[in-house]
């Protein structure tokens, strides 16, 4: 992204801070305050500040729209249909290298977020964190999103120094996710497995790590292990 850059002496300036401000947000140009021949404040593009957070979050509006966030930036998303499912990861990833934006041009449309729309997904760069139940999104978030898979490994004690993924209350993965068969197992090698509400992840002992299906735990003490895909 390439931003202007210009110097301005607010006593001076024609128009003030409210000219100053048009040109950040509509012209993308950041203009350094000079005081006393030093640059000492900015006026910067709001999307600069944007370029900050390193989280990418996929919601679910109240009228069943897919929406894309990263910061302030918000953008519908309506993902072609003959597209290869799960390529929101490969989005998010490239918002986040700056290969890839989204942009009216690109054929998104700017949104909002309210309190009607579901915190579906995020993308940290480290990977997908679910933040609401899979089973209960609509098809096109799950397309969007695509399979997940994962190694669940039961651990008793300690898993290491070098092991690495996120105990399972950490991942979002809820008792709604989890197939019949994967809940037995569970309930076979962990003791007292029992969900309280189904909406919430799980909290037991022995506990569960879980790492995505292609990644090695590399975790001690591993009781057993299983891959979860949802």
């Amino acid at each position: 992204m390439i931003v202007r850059g210009r110097e301005a002496d607010l006593g001076e300036e024609h128009g003030g801070l409210d000219d100053l401000v048009d040109r950040a947000a509509t012209a993308e140009e950041i203009t350094y305050i000079v005081r006393d021949g030093q640059r000492a404040a900015a006026v910067v593009p709001l999307s600069l500040l944007d370029e900050r957070v390193m989280t990418v979050t996929l919601y679910q509006s109240g009228q069943g729209e897919l929406v894309i966030a990263r910061g302030n930036s918000a953008w519908r998303v309506r993902p072609p249909t003959d597209t290869p499912t799960g390529i929101f990861a490969a989005d998010a990833r490239a918002w986040l290298d700056d290969a890839w934006r989204p942009s009216e041009r690109g054929g998104q449309v700017r949104a909002h977020i309210d309190e009607s729309c579901i915190r579906a997904v995020e993308w940290t760069g480290q990977g997908l964190r679910l933040r609401y139940p899979k089973i209960s999104l609509n098809q096109a978030a799950n397309a969007y999103i695509g399979p997940l898979s994962y190694t669940l490994s039961v651990v008793k004690g300690s898993a290491g120094d070098d092991a690495v993924g996120r105990p399972i209350e950490e991942m979002g993965i809820t008792y709604a996710d989890i197939d019949d068969a994967t809940h037995d197992w569970l309930n076979e090698n962990v003791d007292d497995w029992k969900p309280a509400d189904p909406w919430d992840p799980f909290e037991k002992f022995p506990w569960v790590l879980v790492t995505p299906a292609d990644q090695d735990p590399r975790a001690d003490n591993v009781i057993c292990s299983r891959t979860l895909t949802i």
